[in-house]
């Protein structure tokens, strides 16, 4: 089964790492801002999109969770460079128009509706998988096994998603403008910064980039394992960084079972 890896953040990941990862590819696209991801911000985010096809492993673009007037045409730019340039084909989205765009464009792209589509609807009945189908989705991620198995049967591709993101709230704008009042226009990555904190009551929050109490969730490797073995085409795995993924990779490999 194919493996993927998404890093919250990738500073210092050196080429021999992303060589030497006992996966079949990575994810490339923070959900909310490339510089939470990324130091360079974009420029970043193919400066490593290229050393991964160079050592022959594969891609998946993780597009942004907000897709509205302000970046449609910038967020369709980056996938149009990706697919010529880099042959990047597989696409983590959860817009609907931006679903639509890229079936009418890449005809041969293959459409995951991402964990983050859970904001638009959790999932939890065939008619919005079907329509999700009618759309062009081929392939959904998702951490649960009994949504795994149900997908799998109405004939969508699974993506076992390992690393569930759990949060208290999520904004579409940096938190240094809109909730500190300070952001002077250069990103200076502040969000990251796990000593800024915002206290309402009995929570204590660390500002996460754009997510409020974000953490990684993650359930038993072995019932994992055994339902993505059932009904999944793909995991994704999702850690903090490089170190935590090649442990997790390992649990993985080590569970899963043996065909």
């Amino acid at each position: 089964m194919r493996k993927y890896v998404g890093l919250e953040v990738f500073d210092d990941v050196q080429p021999a790492q992303i060589k030497m990862i006992n996966c079949d590819g990575l994810i490339a696209g923070d959900p909310f801002c490339q510089y939470r991801m990324f130091r360079d911000g974009t420029p970043g985010m193919i400066e490593l999109i290229r050393t991964v096809c160079e050592y022959g492993k594969e891609v998946i673009y993780q597009t942004p969770v907000y897709c509205t007037n302000r970046n449609m045409m910038e967020v369709q730019k980056n996938i149009a460079f990706l697919y010529s340039r880099y042959n990047v084909k597989k696409y983590l989205v959860q817009d609907i128009g931006l679903t639509d765009w890229i079936v009418n464009h890449f005809s041969d792209a293959e459409i995951i509706w991402s964990r983050w589509g859970k904001n638009r609807n959790s999932l939890t009945n065939h008619a919005f998988a079907e329509f999700l189908s009618s759309l062009g989705v081929t392939a959904v991620e998702t951490s649960k096994p009994e949504r795994m198995s149900a997908l799998s049967k109405m004939g969508l591709k699974v993506f076992a998603e390992y690393g569930n993101t759990l949060y208290n709230t999520v904004s579409r704008d940096c938190y240094n403008t809109y909730m500190l009042n300070r952001y002077d226009g250069i990103c200076s990555r502040e969000c990251i910064n796990e000593e800024m904190v915002l206290t309402n009551g009995n929570m204590h929050m660390t500002v996460n980039g754009h997510i409020l109490g974000k953490k990684l969730s993650y359930m038993d490797v072995e019932i994992f394992c055994n339902a993505a073995a059932h009904d999944a085409t793909g995991i994704i795995l999702y850690a903090s960084d490089f170190m935590a993924a090649e442990k997790i990779l390992q649990a993985i490999n080590e569970k899963e079972p043996l065909k």
